[in-house]
């Protein structure tokens, strides 16, 4: 009888167990970083997109600006951003340009013409056109 009551014990504790490993499995498989499930966030790069027409004018007027090749107010506009806190999708060095909007806030554009956005060149959101 007292073998019976342990086995018993120990097949609730296993089943504990269990539910703990997928529970704690399943929760970091969902923070694991790849919030892909955000339908504002891009499969391919997990940057959020922001809508062009969103952006404040600066930022538009940036934008009109890199897409017909300038002029550009500054003379760091069109410099290579080297992407070192990895913010963006990894590239080689060269792949992404850097553009001033007003302040801390700036666009990259990449060689495939992507263009990201960031008030505070901490986060990015890709520009959806």
């Amino acid at each position: 009888m007292a073998e019976s009551r342990v086995a018993s014990v120990l097949e609730r504790v296993v089943v504990v167990l269990l539910v703990v490993l997928v529970l704690v499995g399943g929760w970091t498989f969902l923070h694991s970083g790849k919030s892909h499930a955000d339908p504002a966030t891009s499969s391919d790069t997990g940057s959020s997109y922001v809508a062009e027409s969103a952006l404040s004018g600066a930022a538009r007027s940036a934008v009109s600006r890199i897409d017909a090749g300038g002029p550009f107010p500054s003379s760091t506009d069109g410099t290579v951003y080297r992407n070192d806190a990895h913010l963006l999708p990894t590239q080689p060095t060269g792949y992404y340009h850097r553009y001033g909007v007003s302040g801390s806030a700036l666009i990259v554009q990449g060689q495939d013409g992507t263009l990201y956005y960031s008030a505070d060149a901490k986060r990015f959101e890709q520009i959806k056109r």
